[in-house]
């Protein structure tokens, strides 16, 4: 069945421009958009994420209580992204925990404090705002830019 595509328009997206094929590129109009802040992700976690994990783990709203500080933690020490997947799926994690905490101990209601995410998350996969204790030989402290935003990185040197 032929087509006329002459007057269509296409919109597409991509987390990176670099991986897309350059002829392809050459024809495509590029809209940057910056990702969400810190506090853009907060928000999103409260009205959104944690509510609809909530209900797809079989949850009441009170059941599994996080408040602002812990998720705040969860986004700076166990996501790196410019979007929300990554706490999507952090997210899910904790209910999951909490749902079988509520099963397997006979409790009414999880209050997971930040604190505590390690128990429930495993050691954090990132560092925010930290630097090296002590200077190291070999060592050194640079900045990057990623798409997550930008980061201060340790460098080692290998001889």
């Amino acid at each position: 069945l032929p087509a006329d595509l002459s007057r269509v328009m296409f919109v597409t997206t991509a987390n990176a421009v670099h991986n897309i094929p350059r002829p392809l590129l050459d024809r495509m109009e590029i809209l940057p958009l910056s990702g969400y802040t810190e506090l853009e992700k907060l928000q999103i976690a409260v009205r959104h994420l944690l509510p609809k994990q909530k209900r797809d783990h079989g949850l009441e709203e009170q059941q599994v209580q996080l408040d602002e500080e812990t998720i705040r933690k969860v986004i700076r020490l166990y996501t790196r992204e410019a979007g929300v997947r990554q706490l999507e799926q952090r997210l899910a994690a904790l209910c999951r925990k909490a749902a079988r905490r509520i099963v397997s101990e006979q409790v009414e209601q999880v209050s997971i404090s930040a604190d505590e995410l390690e128990s429930y998350l495993g050691i954090p996969r990132y560092r925010y705002g930290q630097s090296e204790k002590d200077d190291q030989i070999g060592m050194v402290t640079g900045l990057a830019w990623t798409e997550g935003g930008g980061d201060t990185l340790s460098s080692e040197v290998s001889v």
